[in-house]
């Protein structure tokens, strides 16, 4: 059994059930050498494999953690990046540019992602104006097929003061060879 613990975990330790089991055999060998102390042996063995398992577990839960937050934040960027240069651009619609001012900075305050296989991604923004702040929503598509997901822009929309805003933009090919 603790030999078992050591091999399932040094060889299928990366998937969470296979860990789970080598922690499994590793405790039930632990268990039986206890019950027949100086007659078993592999109390190493089953240890090792336990703590391997372990390990591997939580650096896998580490590393996902780690690529989630990379990915999180070059998504923030691009639709950082979006924003500004759709209300920095030649497609300021006339209350943003009358009310708000000359846009300053862009702060992301909310994202939702609605769909698996064409997935949209929704994202609230304030944007800071000399003389007033512009909120909203701003849509995007996704680049099937990209990691980070690349986005697209589709609309943006929001108010400043009392008066809305929107832009629809159109792109020649979302989806490029």
């Amino acid at each position: 059994m603790a030999l078992a613990a050591m091999l399932v975990a040094a060889v299928g330790g990366w998937c969470p059930l296979t860990a789970l089991a080598a922690v499994i055999l590793g405790a039930v060998a632990l268990r039986r050498i206890g019950r027949a102390p100086g007659t078993l042996r592999g109390r190493t063995l089953a240890l090792g494999g336990m703590a391997l398992a372990t390990a591997i577990v939580i650096a896998e839960g580490w590393l996902l953690g780690a690529f989630q937050a990379r990915t999180l934040a070059a998504m923030d960027d691009q639709a950082v990046a979006a924003i500004q240069s759709a209300v920095t651009g030649g497609q300021v619609p006339e209350p943003l540019v009358r009310r708000a001012g000359p846009i300053r900075g862009v702060t992301i305050t909310r994202r939702e992602v609605t769909g698996l296989t064409e997935p949209t991604i929704s994202v609230a923004f304030n944007a800071d104006g000399a003389h007033a702040t512009a909120f909203g929503v701003a849509e995007f598509g996704t680049v099937p097929g990209t990691l980070p997901p690349k986005l697209i822009m589709r609309s943006l929309r929001g108010m400043v003061g009392d008066e809305a805003f929107e832009i629809v933009v159109t792109t020649p090919e979302e989806n490029p060879k």
